[in-house]
């Protein structure tokens, strides 16, 4: 039996691991044909991130047991839609009290050897592979009868919460779901963006409300970068080809669905109508260099659209090394075709000598399809690329 911890944490003493590369390396692992998992909150972006470890495992022959609680509306309904897809079992627990279900408990089972990964990341993005957290991985030797016996513990938990005949336990259905989702237990991805625990103070300090007193105190940590996602077909049990990536070199168009605080400062209102650029994004843009600003910048001018045609405006993109920001002055005259509560996308495309801007509203047609491409997540923002 061999032990070693998870600490998924970078400091100037540890070179930290992370939950999800750890499950990662398992899953492509061919000693291990069955993953189990109990979990409190389960988002799709887990799945996501796991994306072609997880499709290349089940479409092996690799079988999925997974069990997930709905608790302070973290967990979403396409998650546990995709969980009862791919799954050999599903199921949820509820209290229906006021204590939750709260385990983060990995298991990868095969003839020979056996995997346990306790801790405190959850199947989320920020759980698997940016939020501080610790764990320890468990291995035994199924060819040990002592440790056979140990390992049998562990996975008797884990049964008990995929056996319905608990009370507590219901296996996931449609009709289950609609009814979670009606009686406001269940939201969907949606409905979640910004009110999960594992994402929250992982994106824009600014918009996390943390005063410049306690920044002082606890300066702002850089957010960790993130691997490529790829999305696990829930019906095929295979990558379904949208596949998102990180290296924003490879992409045509960044989309951003503003926050509140990015529409703030409308035409008319103090303050500079800016924007919020996440870490992840930055490439996308022309390089920033040091100049003759107090602030690392640079200027480039972009064709906006508008109701009347279109005219060319000159933003300025620069990083505020104080607080960790990148910032996108967007001018006035993009700033004002963007709703002042918030949820418009700024649609940014690269072309042979510069970038077209546009603004899509809610109500408008093609809304759907650019929100369907935020396939990302920070703070309470969703974006992406196309």
């Amino acid at each position: 039996m061999d032990v070693s911890p998870i600490r998924q944490v970078v400091t100037e003493d540890i070179e930290g691991d992370r939950f999800g590369d750890v499950l990662k390396e398992r899953l492509e692992d061919d000693r291990y044909s069955q993953f189990y998992f109990a979990i409190a909150f389960l988002r799709r972006s887990g799945f996501d991130y796991l994306g072609e470890s997880l499709s290349e495992f089940l479409n092996q022959g690799g079988e999925l047991f997974g069990v997930a609680g709905v608790d302070n509306k973290v967990t979403t309904r396409e998650a546990l839609e995709q969980l009862s897809a791919m799954a050999t079992q599903s199921t949820i627990y509820n209290t229906s009290s006021d204590f939750i279900f709260h385990p983060k408990f990995y298991m990868l089972e095969g003839d020979d050897e056996a995997a346990l990964i306790i801790g405190s990341g959850n199947l989320t993005r920020d759980g698997l592979f940016r939020n501080v957290e610790f764990g320890t991985i468990i291995e035994f030797n199924l060819s040990d009868e002592n440790e056979v016996e140990k390992f049998a513990e562990y996975k008797s938990f884990l049964e008990t919460l995929l056996d319905d005949a608990h009370p507590n336990v219901q296996p996931i259905s449609e009709n289950l779901l609609d009814l979670l989702e009606e009686s406001g237990t269940l939201v969907t991805e949606d409905e979640a963006v910004g009110g999960e625990a594992s994402t929250r103070g992982s994106g824009d300090p600014s918009e996390n409300g943390v005063s410049e007193e306690v920044r002082e105190l606890f300066p702002t940590q850089e957010t960790p970068s993130l691997p490529t996602t790829s999305r696990v077909s829930a019906d095929e049990r295979e990558t379904s080809g949208t596949t998102t990536s990180t290296s924003p070199e490879e992409w045509d168009t960044f989309v951003l669905q503003l926050s509140p605080f990015d529409s703030s400062h409308q035409p008319g209102t103090p303050g500079t109508p800016e924007v919020l650029i996440p870490m992840d994004a930055v490439d996308f843009f022309p390089e920033i260099t040091e100049g003759p600003h107090k602030h690392p910048d640079v200027y480039f001018d972009g064709e906006l659209e508008t109701a009347g045609g279109s005219e060319n405006v000159n933003y300025r993109f620069w990083y505020y090394d104080d607080r960790r920001e990148w910032r996108l002055n967007v001018r006035e005259a993009t700033m004002e075709q963007v709703s002042p509560r918030g949820g418009s996308i700024l649609v940014i495309s690269k072309t042979d000598s510069s970038f077209r801007v546009r603004v899509v509203n809610q109500g408008d047609g093609d809304f759907q399809r650019f929100r369907d491409a935020c396939t990302e997540e920070v703070g309470e923002k969703v974006w992406g690329f196309i």
